[in-house]
């Protein structure tokens, strides 16, 4: 693939999610933003923000970094990335058509609810002279159950490739995809428990067992608002 390292010893970070991504069936694919959604918000990392055209879940590190999915009634996903370090970062050149650029090769209905959304939002967007306004995004891809050469599978967006080829940048590294998905367990489950140890590792308790069991609460009680936020 055009603008992607060719791992050559270990696997690069991105590797394990980004197979985990293009295994999981679509349905847990939403369980799992709705989730991590409940989980970012209760943080106070973002606002949900509902968009015309698409189920939207979001998720922030309240860093700069943010992920986005939109889910379509016919069985379209798209997944954007952002990472404010990464060259895919264009928004500090506040150029609409290069940011709209790295959508080329998606298909319309899919581009759709990232387009002329309100500028003063609690989205970050980038606007045209004429007022239009497109999501600042960084890593962009998506599965179109109906595409004709590749119907089903994951794809990265010709713009995206094309940007990276252009300047022989690794697409995931760019995408900040490793860090950006990280809190879906792609490549692993989404449980309380499976965050519980993740937490554990990173040091969040540091042996407070009290601190833990609270973290278990509120995580049980965010898991069964998403579900039933779904349905």
């Amino acid at each position: 693939m055009a603008g992607v390292a060719d791992p050559v010893s270990e696997p690069p970070s991105w590797m394990a999610p980004w197979l985990g991504l293009t295994r999981l069936p679509a349905g847990e694919l939403r369980r799992r933003a709705a989730i991590v959604e409940e989980i970012a918000a209760d943080e106070g990392l973002l606002t949900p923000v509902p968009v015309p055209g698409a189920e939207h879940f979001g998720w922030a590190d309240g860093s700069g970094q943010e992920t986005h999915w939109f889910f379509h009634p016919d069985g379209k996903i798209l997944l954007t990335t952002f990472d404010h370090e990464c060259a895919l970062n264009v928004y500090p050149d506040y150029d609409y058509e290069q940011q709209r650029s790295l959508l080329d090769g998606v298909p319309e209905p899919l581009c759709a609810p990232l387009l002329d959304l309100p500028g003063d939002g609690p989205l970050l967007t980038i606007a045209a002279a004429d007022g239009r306004t497109v999501l600042t995004v960084g890593g962009v891809f998506f599965l179109d159950p109906a595409s004709a050469d590749r119907p089903g599978e994951w794809q990265v967006a010709q713009g995206v490739l094309d940007f990276c080829a252009a300047r022989g940048l690794d697409v995931f590294l760019e995408a900040g995809f490793a860090w950006c998905v990280s809190d879906y367990h792609l490549d692993g489950d989404c449980t309380v428990e499976a965050m519980l140890a993740e937490r554990r590792l990173r040091g969040y308790y540091d042996g407070d067992f009290a601190d833990e069991a609270a973290d278990r609460r509120r995580l049980t009680r965010l898991f069964d608002r998403a579900e039933r936020r779904l349905g």
